[in-house]
């Protein structure tokens, strides 16, 4: 899955706004500085929001996301009061809105009740220029629409934020359990008695290496400390495993330590 990125409904914003501009020269709003205002408040409400969705999905929603909510819906209904075309905003305001709010429930509690008030909106203005009967068909399929897509839409970036973040949490449980596996191993080295060597078969740049790996350090973390590649880091382990008879990371630094071969080093990197 593709994690999600704030930046995703800026895009949906712009494309939002550039289409809903577009088709206003044919559907011009009954008063231009209503459809101002809707706008002004409908970017006041997102920016209220939008430093929200950057940190941590299982945030508990406060009074900020309440209200930068609620000036979305208003802003929508003010919108669709001048023009409906103000309505393809909710394609933007639906997702935005159900994310504010963090759960499924509620967030299709708020998406419904935006989307009925635009439609009564758009009906009150068919209603009051007498076309009510004939495009009552149209407003109620549009509006079912955009419902359906809204749910599609906030569902799958739902699913994304919640995935960024219980992975976020699995890379936070490998790196402790990394630090754990360390040091119990350093503990367990230090509680045995190596066998003193007077020739090793390793270059010290290679007794370098394994000393770091000893000590739980990723071949990245290893070319960081020591100014080389991590592809150098990998050509010195496959010289070590060569070496040393072993097969795995593990069992190198095992037989390392018991010939002796991290004694000196170890205090040295």
């Amino acid at each position: 899955m593709v994690k999600w990125h704030v930046y995703w409904y800026d895009l949906l914003l712009v494309v939002g706004l550039g289409a809903t501009a577009a088709l206003l020269p044919t559907h011009p709003p009954t008063q231009w500085w209503i459809l101002v205002v809707a706008l002004l408040v409908f970017l006041t409400g997102y920016l209220m929001l939008r430093p929200r969705f950057s940190l941590t999905f299982g945030l508990t929603p406060i009074m900020i996301d309440y209200i930068g909510s609620s000036l979305m819906v208003i802003a929508m209904v003010i919108g669709v009061s001048a023009t409906s075309i103000a309505s393809l905003m909710l394609a933007i305001a639906c997702p935005v809105v159900w994310n504010a709010v963090k759960t499924l429930r509620s967030g299709i509690i708020w998406n419904a009740v935006m989307i009925v008030l635009a439609a009564a909106a758009i009906a009150s203005q068919s209603y009051a220029s007498g076309t009510l009967g004939r495009d009552w068909p149209v407003i109620t399929g549009a509006m079912v629409f955009i419902f359906v897509f809204s749910f599609m839409i906030g569902s799958m970036v739902h699913a994304a934020m919640r995935w960024g973040h219980e992975r976020s949490e699995l890379l936070d449980e490998l790196q402790a359990s990394q630090a754990d596996l360390a040091e119990s191993y350093q503990r367990l080295i230090s509680a045995s008695t190596p066998v003193p060597v007077t020739d090793s078969p390793l270059s010290g740049r290679e007794t370098e290496v394994l000393a770091l790996v000893s000590q739980g350090y990723t071949n990245r973390d290893i070319a960081h400390r020591l100014f080389i590649s991590p592809a150098t880091v990998k050509t010195h382990m496959e010289h070590i495993l060569a070496k040393l008879g072993a097969t795995t990371r593990t069992q190198a630094v095992l037989m390392a330590h018991h010939e002796g071969l991290l004694s000196r080093s170890e205090g040295e990197v």
